[in-house]
């Protein structure tokens, strides 16, 4: 993660600088009686930054990978009332397990690097892998909603909470459950 912030902090201090140059070249233009002309600071960042932008999009998905994985990494410790519920979230886990195995399957085995911005293999394995977490989440909002409801004391709501931890904000969950609903069924 150091290294994403590292080159998204040299491309924001790149875009700083070049903002204030032009400025500072507009308001040099405008104050001079000099009827030089002055250009601001052109060129291609494409260029220049090009194969930088395609490394952080690339290190920025794996990242993404990596904190679905730990989320759901989370289901392992999670109890819920009810035996089916149980056997719903260890099925999940298992299988989200199973997609992050498949995933470094095909970039440990296959042998593509999936840092490496000219492998197109990697955009269509993680744009697979999303959308299957996305379906993940909404099972999972589901059973979340079910649990809620299924377990009517304090105590109860709580061990929900605690054991879905930072999975009630991941954006799918979130949004198919909303907190108005777990508090007032």
């Amino acid at each position: 993660m150091q290294v994403l912030q590292v080159c998204q902090a040299v491309l924001k201090c790149f875009e700083e600088t070049r903002a204030k140059i032009n400025e500072e070249a507009k308001s040099a233009a405008l104050s001079s009686s000099i009827e030089a002309a002055i250009r601001p600071w052109q060129f291609e960042t494409a260029l220049v930054f090009g194969r930088l932008n395609q490394y952080v999009e690339r290190v920025t998905m794996f990242a993404g990978i990596l904190n679905c994985a730990f989320d759901y990494a989370k289901l392992e410790k999670v109890e819920l009332s009810g035996p089916k519920l149980n056997a719903h979230i260890v099925s999940m886990y298992a299988a989200s397990g199973a997609l992050l195995e498949e995933i470094g399957r095909k970039t440990g085995d296959e042998g593509y690097n999936p840092l490496d911005p000219t492998v197109p293999n990697f955009v269509a394995d993680y744009d697979d892998y999303m959308h299957q977490i996305r379906g993940f989440d909404r099972h999972l909002a589901t059973l979340a909603r079910q649990a809620w409801r299924a377990d009517g004391t304090l105590e109860g709501y709580f061990k929900i909470m605690v054991g879905f931890q930072g999975l009630l904000d991941r954006p799918e969950i979130h949004q198919e459950v909303s907190w108005p609903i777990l508090w007032y069924t």
